[in-house]
């Protein structure tokens, strides 16, 4: 069970072939085996759900995949299943790109801050109220209001701008890079 819940995506890709495979030479158990290869994984999900009592979208889509090659529509079967995967392959692939999008915002993020007098405490040592002064080329360590002088700074990772905006006394800021 364990070798083909870590092997989806070649599950998808083989079921993805078949099915294409059995549309275009019209052979009903290309189909079928189509659908037995991507619906593997699925009922596999399905059945590890029933096990908590847990009905599960896996669990509905099994039982169409079932009911499709039972009433004699191979080619449903085998698309379903097909699409099922590649849906969630296309889920993963996105869930991961924004896990690494914010574990990057976080490795960027300030760890220490600069008091008015110079010393650096941690970030999260910051109150409300608290003065920083932010050096040219640092980042800005916590949302807050420029209280004199002005700096250019880049909001990207906020407004998905990637040209600096200049920042005079009384404007907001976040903390982005500089």
């Amino acid at each position: 069970m364990h070798f083909i819940q870590t092997h989806k995506q070649e599950a998808m890709i083989a079921g993805g072939v078949l099915t294409a495979g059995g549309l275009i030479f019209s052979q009903a158990w290309v189909l079928v085996l189509a659908s037995l290869v991507a619906g593997l994984p699925i009922a596999i999900n399905a059945l590890a759900a029933l096990r908590y009592k847990q009905i599960s979208i896996e669990l509905l889509v099994t039982i169409a995949l079932v009911g499709a090659v039972l009433i004699g529509e191979p080619v449903e079967s085998a698309v379903v299943s097909f699409l099922f995967l590649f849906g969630d392959w296309l889920e993963q692939r996105s869930l991961a790109k924004t896990r690494s999008a914010i574990q990057g915002l976080a490795a960027a993020a300030p760890k220490t801050a600069r008091r008015l007098d110079g010393t650096m405490i941690p970030v999260g040592d910051l109150a409300v109220g608290d003065q920083v002064r932010v050096l040219a080329g640092e980042t800005v360590p916590a949302d807050g209001k420029v209280i004199s002088g002005q700096a250019n700074v880049v909001e990207a990772a906020i407004t998905g701008e990637p040209d600096a905006k200049s920042k005079q006394a009384g404007a907001t800021v976040y903390p982005v890079r500089r």
